[in-house]
């Protein structure tokens, strides 16, 4: 569980987006598996949720995002929820930590 922080302190993400697995992905017995249709729907959703946080297109700026799924655990308990994140990278291969607000001004 993530702890919530003031956005001018350091961190290594933002949550941009809470979205709902929807459709045939949100009536399976489990999660959305990456690579599956229902995963690469919150993909989706999440890249346009980070493009409009940050101002533009975010596959150019050194960014990239994380999309967590809910576990098989809370899924079983009715979660359809997942969690889209913005990362700044420090270049193509790696997170930058502690980074300011990725948020356009």
């Amino acid at each position: 569980m993530a702890t919530p922080i003031e956005c001018d302190r350091a961190h290594t993400l933002e949550a941009v987006l809470i979205g709902t697995v929807d459709g045939s992905a949100g009536q399976a017995p489990a999660p959305p598996k990456p690579g599956s249709e229902g995963f690469q729907a919150s993909y989706t959703a999440c890249g346009k949720a980070v493009a409009g946080y940050v101002g533009g297109e975010w596959h150019t700026g050194l960014l990239g995002i994380d999309v967590r799924q809910p576990t098989s655990q809370a899924w079983q308990g009715g979660l359809r929820n997942y969690i889209c994140s913005v990362v700044a990278l420090s270049d193509a291969y790696g997170v930058k930590p502690g980074i300011p607000s990725c948020r356009a001004p």
